[in-house]
């Protein structure tokens, strides 16, 4: 998990500070604005693929 939240950062998609707990320090990471975005256009991307799969496999219409 380390790895891809180290390649996630480098990227500039979250961000981590240290923080302390009563007995240790730890890396605390959070989404950056930036990583929003990739994931809101990931997840739209994936919804695409889904519709597309559904109308191929169902025979349905697509959804857009």
């Amino acid at each position: 998990m380390y790895p891809a939240l180290h390649r996630l950062e480098t990227a500039g998609l979250v961000s981590s500070v240290w923080g302390e707990t009563t007995w240790r320090r730890r890396r605390v990471y959070e989404i950056a604005r930036a990583g929003e975005h990739s994931l809101s256009d990931t997840r739209a991307n994936w919804r695409d693929i889904i519709a597309t799969m559904r109308s191929v496999v169902l025979n349905e219409e697509p959804l857009y």
